[in-house]
């Protein structure tokens, strides 16, 4: 098994390899995320979260348009949400 810092390298390379290598980052990242192994730091998992992040933020740059139309929408509605707190 390679070492948490071998395997954030060579996620750090695909990803500079650009959107043809996306996908596949992606679901490398979320895989290792979701069945992390006990012998990486935990501290290093922070590394990996914020890798997929920037992922998710690249790969839907739109997502945030998208999202303030719906709640734009949603605001000429009677709904009216509870204030939270």
């Amino acid at each position: 098994m390679r070492t948490a810092k071998e395997r954030l390298s060579h996620l750090l390379e695909l990803a500079a390899k650009g959107a043809a290598e996306r996908a596949a980052l992606a679901s490398e990242v979320a895989d290792l995320l979701h069945d992390w192994p006990t012998a990486y730091p935990a501290a290093m998992r922070a590394g990996f979260e914020a890798l997929l992040e920037k992922i998710a933020r690249e790969d839907s740059p739109n997502d945030s348009k998208r999202a303030g139309m719906r709640r734009s929408r949603c605001s000429t509605n009677s709904f009216s949400p509870r204030p939270v707190g």
